[in-house]
């Protein structure tokens, strides 16, 4: 985004006196190019770039100056209006037919042209961040939209922040989307995952330390609290910290001052800092595990990122954008039911673990997935990830129970297994019998009674 100072403005104004007013008052804004007539400003909007225009209407004794704001909106400049006319009938056609920003009477004065500035920096910095965070997110879900809504009213504040979400639902590209938002760039943004690394090894990442601190520091080391001064520290996974090392942090977090190891010197540092888990910090409180005081000094603004089980309208969204951003340019087409198959699924690794499906479709070339090419768990639905008592029973045999019931869902369950292996034994009934550690004797009777086709009784 340009700075005020920076900008390409063009003055469109037949008269001389007028034209000389406005572009005083413009000095110091940026550079100004002047246009007298249509075909003049025409030329110029075809063949050069402006941010703003402060176009008169009534341009030559014709009202020109409606059609030069329609090129100039056409152009996305921010566009002006400065015109003697009062009437409503030309209000209305300046902001119905031009699409006009603003619509001010002459005679031009300071503090209307501040105000036309001040009112240009804002909708510029509305659009700018609405582009940078259509850029990082695709949704059209109502929870994620929510918290994006949050983004733009804290990004630019000093606040800390504290992100929740599960694995995958993309905390660290929130993370970055604020610095970015904040800054303009990715320079000083600092990431630490505390859950990587041991607590000897977080200290001095984030403290640093002096040469000759301990055995192997060979060198002064520069920290990621010292390093993030006038930028963004964004530690993940935060509460995997140890209490000794939750208790070393917190004065550095609430003072901005700390020592590196091995030094008396204290450093002072401002930064931002975001701090981010996939557990819920308020239950780690509650059990003791992370320390009070610390969480209300990281917990500035609380943003969630909801899971993509949750955001399932994203879905189609996400995979177009997945497939569209593959190195290989390869198209993706995806049937209804291998969607049906996708957006019946949980997506315990969430955005992550859909971007590893698709992409590693296109990295083998399939363009049109079928079924067979989709994971075994994600067409039963089974979070490979999660912790249960059970051993043996999915999620799908779950929910079949209790479509079936549990006696029609046994003899199911008994009759495809003796088919599978009866089939794989070349059709032998000892062998089949054997392999199921059953009695031939009830290998023939499941077949016999509960399956349509003739067995041979081969030994």
């Amino acid at each position: 985004m340009k700075r005020i100072g920076d900008l390409k403005i063009l003055v469109v104004e037949d008269d001389a006196l007028n034209r000389d007013l406005i572009c005083t008052l413009l000095k110091g804004f940026g550079d100004i190019t002047e246009a007298k007539s249509l075909d003049e400003a025409s030329a110029l909007i075809g063949s050069l770039r402006f941010d703003l225009a402060f176009v008169d209407l009534d341009l030559n004794g014709k009202p020109d100056g409606f059609k030069i704001a329609k090129l100039t909106k056409e152009k996305s400049i921010y566009t002006v209006i400065l015109s003697a006319q009062k009437d409503q009938s030309s209000i209305k056609k300046a902001f119905e037919f031009s699409d006009c920003d603003n619509y001010l009477f002459k005679p031009a004065n300071i503090s209307m042209v501040k105000e036309v500035m001040g009112h240009f920096d804002s909708q510029n910095a509305f659009l700018k961040t609405n582009k940078v965070i259509r850029s990082k997110f695709t949704t059209s879900s109502p929870k994620l939209t929510d918290t994006l809504e949050v983004v733009k009213s804290i990004y630019s504040a000093q606040s800390p922040i504290y992100i929740f979400g599960e694995t995958g639902t993309g905390k660290q590209v929130l993370a970055e989307l604020i610095h970015e938002l904040n800054f303009g760039d990715m320079k000083k943004f600092y990431h630490l995952n505390c859950s990587a690394i041991s607590d000897s090894i977080i200290e001095s990442e984030l403290f640093g330390h002096m040469k000759g601190a301990f055995t192997g520091a060979d060198s002064r080391k520069e920290g990621l609290f010292e390093k993030a001064n006038g930028g963004t520290l964004f530690l993940d996974e935060i509460g995997t910290m140890s209490p000794l090392m939750q208790n070393k942090i917190i004065t550095a977090i609430e003072s901005k001052k700390f020592k590196p190891v091995g030094s008396t010197q204290e450093i002072e540092s401002h930064f931002r800092l975001i701090a981010a888990t996939s557990s819920n910090l308020s239950d780690e409180v509650q059990a003791g595990k992370f320390r009070q005081d610390l969480f209300f000094r990281i917990n500035g603004v609380h943003l969630i990122l909801p899971s993509l089980k949750d955001r399932k309208e994203d879905l189609e969204l996400l995979i177009e954008k997945i497939s569209q951003e593959h190195l290989s340019q390869r198209a993706l087409y995806l049937n209804k039911d291998v969607l049906k198959i996708l957006k019946a699924y949980d997506w315990p690794g969430n955005v992550r673990e859909l971007k590893n499906l698709i992409n590693s479709w296109l990295d083998r070339g399939i363009s049109k997935p079928e079924i067979k090419e989709i994971p075994t768990h994600i067409i039963n639905n089974e979070n490979i990830f999660s912790k249960t008592k059970y051993r043996f029973i999915t999620k799908k045999q779950i929910q079949q129970i209790k479509e079936m019931g549990l006696k029609e869902f046994v003899r199911e369950l008994e009759l495809e297994a003796i088919e599978t292996l009866y089939k794989e034994n070349r059709k032998k009934l000892k062998p089949t019998a054997r392999a199921l550690k059953v009695h031939t004797d009830k290998v023939y009777w499941y077949l016999d009674k509960n399956s349509g086709e003739q067995y041979e009784l081969i030994q």
